[in-house]
């Protein structure tokens, strides 16, 4: 046996591994005597075993010769346009590869036939029927080309030694601007304004949105993209309170303070959710923790769907508690997402038909995107980038630094999901108490260069007076109770209203020329 036998036995196996016997005979015939005293042994360990006692022997070969890259062929599921745009670069780094419009289910996984690796993306079912149907067909890998896995039976893949691999941190910034833009758009209404504008409405009444300066957002779950989305929001001047049972540095230079998730939730005036989906944390925003909100939150999703209990949202809505609500993600999104029902007939799209996510869109005040927050030109250049590279990884055999594996079995006695989620008093150090006073300083009203203006019964008739115009001028009329609404805008037909009225109050598109100051 040669050299070139060394080559065969690697080109006719598609992951790069040899039996063990035959890689020792192999080796004791190119170097006689040099492998005793435990040195095949040791060889052995650094390359590393699989569960059927074939060594990973890729590596031995580095860039060069064989190319066993080139035998790795994956089946893409979920492969629409975009998809097939952005991982071109791995079809042409493993020809053969190929692509699966339709996502991954128990019905679809037998499409997987001829191929040895499978990609799939974030909402794909992976449970251990559909990893049975990869292990009878040769299926060694499976590529995820998102950071999630929970829909991943992780225990079956490692019963069945089969590889999964994900990409855990393609585009942070990505999903942390899509948070703050739906907090932006939800606080100022910006949906709705356009809605408005496009059918000739122009009117302000129900768009009053309130300054970010100064109020307090409420990260939970302060890693990469929680940071990042912490840093973005302390830019409009926000006060930043966030809650993680691992504290972060970042959180604590941004000026921002560590509590515990209860007081994140009494104080923020905005909430951002950037925890994964585990046992602990499903559901974790549920009527209980609702009840703790401060009245008139913005609640943000732009990470795990089933953190959000849907029933306890929706009572959340209606309550007022939650103000508006901006999410990227559902709890049974796997059946809707990345799917077009627009152009289906009434019974097909009555097949998918998800009622409490009906009534969930139908509010005004909630704004769904489609699982998109990673969307950018960045972060898909960087997740086929990352694909590739986990593939290179398991041909290479040794460490994959990717991989993802089943947790150990929680010990006899441990604790509860719930005390799992609440920090200990040595985890999250409680923070200083606050006192906060509004005084009100009476009818003489301070001005901008200190002086006061006297006190006067002032008669003020105030133009353009819709109905947030009123809400927003209660305390005017408090103070001087003679005063007056006026719905019309102020111009010369009008100027006559303001009879009795010592003052007038103008907004922006009112007339103040020198015909309604004569009037």
């Amino acid at each position: 046996m040669d050299g070139d036998s060394v080559l065969k036995q690697l080109e006719a196996s598609p992951d790069g591994t040899m039996e063990m016997n035959e890689l020792q005979a192999v080796l004791e015939h190119l170097s006689p005597g040099e492998w005793s005293n435990g040195k095949f042994e040791k060889l052995v360990k650094s390359l590393g075993v699989d569960k059927g006692g074939r060594v990973n022997i890729g590596s031995l070969f580095g860039s060069g010769p064989p190319r066993a890259d080139a035998k790795l062929k994956a089946v893409i599921f979920s492969a629409s346009d975009y998809v097939r745009d952005f991982m071109k670069p791995f079809v042409e780094k493993f020809p053969g590869s190929f692509f699966i419009e339709q996502d991954l289910c128990v019905r679809t996984a037998p499409l997987c036939a001829g191929a040895n690796a499978a990609c799939v993306f974030v909402n794909d079912e992976v449970p251990r029927e559909v990893l049975q149907i990869f292990k009878a067909n040769g299926i060694k890998l499976i590529l995820l080309r998102c950071a999630g896995f929970d829909r991943v039976d992780l225990k079956a893949a490692e019963e069945l030694d089969i590889k999964v691999m994900r990409v855990p941190a393609y585009s942070p910034y990505a999903v942390a601007e899509q948070a703050v833009s739906l907090a932006v758009t939800l606080n100022r209404r910006l949906h709705l304004a356009r809605s408005r504008v496009r059918s000739g409405n122009y009117e302000l009444s129900g768009l009053v949105g309130m300054d970010l300066y100064g109020k307090t957002i409420g990260i939970l779950g302060t890693g990469k993209i929680g940071q990042i989305a912490a840093k973005i929001f302390t830019g409009f001047g926000m006060k930043l309170a966030a809650y993680d049972v691992f504290q972060n540095d970042v959180i604590k230079e941004l000026g921002g303070t560590y509590m515990s998730m209860e007081e994140v939730l009494e104080r923020a005036d905005i909430i951002s959710l950037h925890v994964p989906l585990l046992p602990q944390t499903t559901k974790m925003i549920n009527r209980s923790t609702i009840a703790k909100m401060k009245p008139g939150v913005i609640l943000i999703n732009v990470s795990r769907g089933a953190l959000i209990d849907t029933d306890a949202l929706l009572d959340g809505l209606s309550s007022g508690i939650i103000r508006a609500c901006g999410l990227d993600v559902y709890e049974n999104e796997g059946a809707l997402f990345f799917k077009d029902f627009s152009n289906m007939s009434d019974k097909t799209r009555m097949q998918h038909w998800d009622s409490k996510f009906a009534l969930l869109r139908a509010f005004p005040n909630v704004l769904v995107t489609p699982h998109s927050a990673f969307l950018t030109q960045d972060a898909l250049s960087n997740i086929a980038n990352t694909t590739i590279k986990n593939a290179e990884d398991f041909i290479a055999g040794g460490k994959l630094a990717n991989e993802v594996t089943a947790p150990p079995d929680p010990p006899v006695g441990a604790a509860s999901a719930a005390a799992l989620a609440k920090p200990t008093a040595t985890q999250v150090p409680a923070p200083p108490e606050v006192k906060l006073e509004r005084k009100r300083m009476g009818r003489k009203e301070c001005q901008d260069d200190g002086t006061t203006v006297p006190n006067m019964d002032v008669k003020v008739a105030v133009f353009s007076s819709s109905e947030y115009v009123r809400v927003q001028m209660a305390d005017l009329v408090r103070h001087f109770p003679k005063s007056f609404f006026i719905e019309a805008r102020c111009h010369t037909s009008t100027a006559h209203l303001c009879a009795g009225a010592d003052a007038v109050c103008l907004f922006v598109n009112d007339d103040g020329d020198e015909e309604v100051l004569r009037r």
